[in-house]
């Protein structure tokens, strides 16, 4: 509860709402699933999984932040997967709320726990949702104007802050082991109340690959 209503203060009520609804809704028809497959051919399932990702988002300031994530996790059956996973993006330059600074060399190291909801591997497409939640690592080049004409300050920042990234997408496998990814979340790299931490957040469009080994027979 504590995570939702950290949530609802970053992003837009409507399109939060619906989002949730539609994360929420896909983690429980995959769960259910999962339950179903659990019983009957759970030993085929002892498998582990690594997701490769591109990662491109969209803030709420309309910057752009790019980067990449790796996955690894372990199939508890054919359809969940937890595991940790870490993720480095960048960005050249960030808007903030203080009009007198500036952020340079934009860089979140996010580590995280991660679960994933997958359906059944032998459709042409299969629609997986995912929940990740840690820590970020932040660095950055903030320079700020003092009101002293030519007077400027300049700070090299590290910080830490709550990393959180939900959402859904589709696989299309072109192989029992190997299938291309393509996906939309929410994300944000630093949860915060504070307006002039920095904080981006937004949507993220990611794209990537699949890999796991065979399944047992």
């Amino acid at each position: 509860m504590r995570l939702i209503k950290r949530l609802k203060l970053f992003f837009p009520s409507q399109i939060h709402q619906n989002f949730t609804t539609s994360v929420v809704a896909l983690f429980i028809v995959q769960a259910s699933y999962a339950q179903d497959l659990d019983r009957v051919d759970h030993h085929k399932s002892d498998h582990f999984i690594l997701v490769v990702e591109a990662q491109r988002m969209r803030s709420t300031h309309s910057q752009t932040i790019y980067g990449g994530s790796v996955f690894l996790g372990y199939s508890i059956n054919r359809s969940f997967s937890a595991g940790i996973g870490g993720e480095v993006s960048y960005a050249d330059s960030l808007y903030t709320h203080d009009k007198s600074a500036t952020v340079f060399f934009f860089k979140p190291i996010p580590m995280y726990g991660e679960v994933r909801f997958i359906s059944k591997w032998n459709s042409r497409f299969i629609p997986y949702a995912h929940l990740a939640v840690g820590m970020s690592s932040i660095t950055y080049h903030l320079q700020r104007h003092e009101p002293t004409p030519g007077n400027v300050q300049h700070l090299n920042v590290y910080q830490r802050g709550f990393f959180v990234n939900a959402g859904f997408g589709l696989l299309f496998p072109i192989s029992k082991r190997i299938a291309p990814s393509i996906g939309i979340s929410l994300k944000g790299f630093h949860i915060s109340k504070n307006p002039y931490e920095i904080n981006p957040h937004g949507i993220t469009i990611q794209a990537g690959i699949v890999l796991r080994p065979l399944r047992k027979r």
